[in-house]
């Protein structure tokens, strides 16, 4: 494998959850409507949670267990990314914000070829709407990654 080349795998075993798949609670402190929350964690939309690492993780472990198997998990902010091809599933961005042009490319076609089979969730410490307007983030990916967007600031 090169240096700066991430396999797409498994989230990682620490952010499992033991939470029912038919009961899925938002996580403690977060502010939302417990339909909409419901409605989201049910959802098979892409979404994109803005927000620091440890809220992200938060989130994205009371969601575990409505996840569509199987789960994967990239982090974009190694210098290329490797999607899963497996067509099926999640998968799970990490750092959606640090991809290069050439990877946000990659990362659009494989959603429109997945699209009926897989979800998406994205995450960025920072709104992208700002890397949009400079340029550096492709508009059609942040269209569709923000369908669902989950503020955790």
């Amino acid at each position: 494998m090169n240096p700066g080349v991430t396999r797409a795998g498994p989230l990682p075993r620490s952010l499992l959850s033991t939470l029912s798949a038919r009961d899925v609670p938002p996580p403690d402190g977060l502010l939302v409507d417990p339909l909409g929350w419901s409605t989201f964690a049910a959802a098979e939309t892409d979404a994109l949670l803005v927000g620091d690492d440890l809220e992200i993780w938060r989130v994205v472990s009371s969601l575990w267990p409505a996840l569509r198997k199987p789960r994967f998990w990239c982090d974009g902010q190694h210098q290329r990314i490797a999607l899963p091809a497996y067509g099926e599933g999640t998968l799970i961005m990490r750092n959606v914000d640090k991809l290069s042009a050439h990877d946000q490319a990659a990362l659009l076609e494989w959603c429109e070829v997945r699209e009926a089979r897989s979800r998406m969730i994205a995450t960025a410490p920072r709104h992208l709407q700002t890397l949009v307007e400079a340029g550096c983030f492709d508009r059609r990916l942040h269209d569709r990654l923000r369908t669902v967007q989950l503020l955790l600031l």
